[in-house]
């Protein structure tokens, strides 16, 4: 069955039935074989039409045509229950039965095509791998055809493209012109040339918004300000109303510092001056009356107990207490022996015995004290006299205390050793002189201790105890200086005042050394121990 289709007629035109038959016959063939049969269709449904014209004039429709016409009838058939599955089953049998003959020969051709290629020595792919990997091979002869010799293609490539003549070894060449260095240098030498020019405009005169004009604009306009503040014709300038604010300082200076005005601080200044100076004065006079009135008593009084027959012995309690008040605070123990015999038969020598405590670093040890207010003592007949109440009480060290009033005048400044001995002058009326007797316990107990002690540390000990009585001498020598100040009391009392508070100042720190030494002397074993 055939079904043909005129080529530019529109199917939704109708036309003559005669017509179209025979213009269609004549494009058939004319004889029907059997089973054919001719059938000429007029199709005016768009979709159908729509399908049909996808498809290109001549064979190509007319098997689209019969296929959707076998579909269309079976469908029809299967709609009306016509259907035959003996026939559809064998029609599938069929259809399988030639698909496996079909794909069992297609397996056979493809299989012998295999062997035909890659049979191991004799396919045709093994062999022409061969002939291209061989020596003087298909793929040897072409790579020394295409990169081998001065001739060859890759050889004429590398010249044209980076031989002496070409693009690039020129670009590359330091004397061409077109050169990269020749155009590097004239790029560097350009821009150089235009920073040059660049920074000669800006500091160029000329040139208004030059930085150098900038710079010289400001300059003159700080110059001109600077000349209006310092200017005298400028009312309003800083050197004028500095000036101004001068004038103010020194009129209120001289009002201030002037005596006419009984108001100013200066005249209020000089009348409490005055006033001061007039009650200073005031209490200076009262004060040196009630001095030489103190002096005429105190001589009076000196002058009656120097012809008292207890008078010494009055002197030698006075000791004795200033003793019992040190032993006390430094935990010693303080006797009067002066009554008692010592160690020598029926002698009595050494008024006073201080026995160091437990606690200290010579716990035993014993200084004699011996307290004289006789003009007969010269310092020789006393350092004979203590040297015998050494022996006398088995004492390490000894003290010889002079009445003030009766001292040697070979005791300079009041306090002296010789050896294991101290001599100090002491006056029972003056509570200064106590330093005196401070200095004299300190350094007593320190000798002591320094000379209970034994070992390596014993010189050294002995040396700063020796260091600190000597600058104790030297400060009581200053008593002299307050003695001689004592005789003219309105004019030196500043300096009596200061070498007081100087003297007294020195003194103590010699004692605090004194008792340091003695504290270290106690970390360290007695000779006893």
């Amino acid at each position: 069955m055939a079904l043909k289709e005129e080529a530019r007629r529109p199917f939704e035109v109708e036309a003559d039935g005669e017509q179209l038959l025979a213009e269609v016959g004549a494009r058939l063939p004319a004889a029907l074989e059997e089973g054919e049969m001719r059938l000429v269709l007029r199709v005016v449904d768009p979709e159908v039409l729509a399908e049909l014209r996808r498809r290109d004039d001549g064979p190509d429709r007319e098997r689209y045509a019969l296929s959707a016409l076998r579909l269309g009838v079976l469908a029809l058939r299967a709609a009306g229950g016509q259907i035959d599955a003996c026939a559809v089953r064998e029609a599938g049998g069929a259809v399988v039965a030639e698909l496996q003959a079909s794909l069992r020969a297609h397996a056979q051709e493809l299989a012998g095509v295999i062997v035909q290629y890659f049979q191991p020595e004799t396919g045709a792919f093994p062999q022409r791998v061969a002939a291209l990997v061989r020596p003087d091979g298909e793929l040897e002869r072409l790579l020394r055809a295409q990169v081998g010799g001065d001739d060859s293609p890759l050889a004429r490539t590398l010249v044209a493209h980076v031989g002496e003549r070409s693009a690039l070894f020129r670009m590359l060449s330091p004397t061409e012109a077109g050169g990269l260095k020749m155009q590097l240098e004239q790029a560097v030498r350009l821009a150089l040339e235009e920073q040059r020019a660049r920074l000669l405009k800006e500091f160029s005169l000329d040139n208004p918004d030059s930085a150098l004009s900038r710079l010289v604009r400001q300059v003159e306009a700080a110059k001109q300000q600077i000349t209006a503040e310092f200017s005298s014709d400028n009312d309003r300038s800083a050197l004028n109303r500095m000036a101004g604010m001068l004038r103010e300082t020194r009129e209120q200076i001289g009002k201030c510092l002037t005596l006419d005005d009984d108001h100013s601080p200066l005249a209020l200044l000089q009348r409490q001056m005055s006033k001061m100076l007039g009650d200073l004065a005031a209490r200076q006079q009262a004060f040196q009356e009630k001095v030489t009135e103190k002096l005429s008593a105190l001589d009076a009084r000196r002058t009656a107990e120097g012809v008292s027959t207890q008078h010494g012995v009055k002197f030698e309690e006075a000791v004795g207490r200033q003793l019992a008040e040190r032993a006390t605070g430094s935990g010693d123990l303080y006797e009067h022996v002066g009554a008692t015999p010592g160690l020598i038969k029926n002698n009595r020598t050494g008024d006073h015995q201080v026995t160091l405590g437990a606690e200290s670093a010579a716990p035993g040890a014993l200084i004699v004290w011996e307290a004289k207010e006789d003009k007969s003592y010269t310092l020789a007949k006393a350092r004979a006299e203590i040297d015998e109440a050494r022996r006398n009480r088995g004492a390490q060290v000894g003290v010889f205390v002079f009445s003030k009033s009766v001292a040697p005048g070979d005791l300079v400044g009041g306090f002296s050793r010789h050896g294991q001995d101290l001599f100090i002058a002491w006056d029972a009326e003056n509570p200064a002189t106590d330093l005196l007797l401070d200095a004299a316990w300190s350094v007593a107990r320190a000798l002591v201790v320094a000379r209970k002690r034994e070992g390596a540390g014993m010189g050294e000990a002995l040396v700063k105890v020796e260091r600190a009585a000597r600058a104790v001498e030297r400060q009581i020598g200053h008593l002299d200086d307050v003695r001689k100040s004592a005789e003219s009391i309105k004019s030196g009392a500043d300096k009596i005042a200061e070498r007081a508070r100087l003297m007294a100042d020195e003194l103590r720190r010699q004692v605090d050394a004194l008792d340091a030494q003695i504290d270290a002397l106690k970390l360290e074993p007695t000779e006893n121990t």
